[in-house]
């Protein structure tokens, strides 16, 4: 279950990150790209 960050940070949802833990001087967060991030990075690839 993920925590919240406590702010609203917008690129962070849009991103794809979420907050797993927060406590004892550490934090982890996890990074699932969106599909419109997907998206983004396959077009980019293709470009190349």
């Amino acid at each position: 279950m993920s925590l919240d960050f406590g702010a609203v940070i917008p690129f962070v949802i849009e991103l794809g990150f979420t907050l797993e833990k927060f406590e004892g001087g550490e934090s982890v967060m996890h990074y699932a790209p969106g599909p419109s991030i997907a998206t983004r990075s396959a077009s980019r690839m293709a470009g190349r």
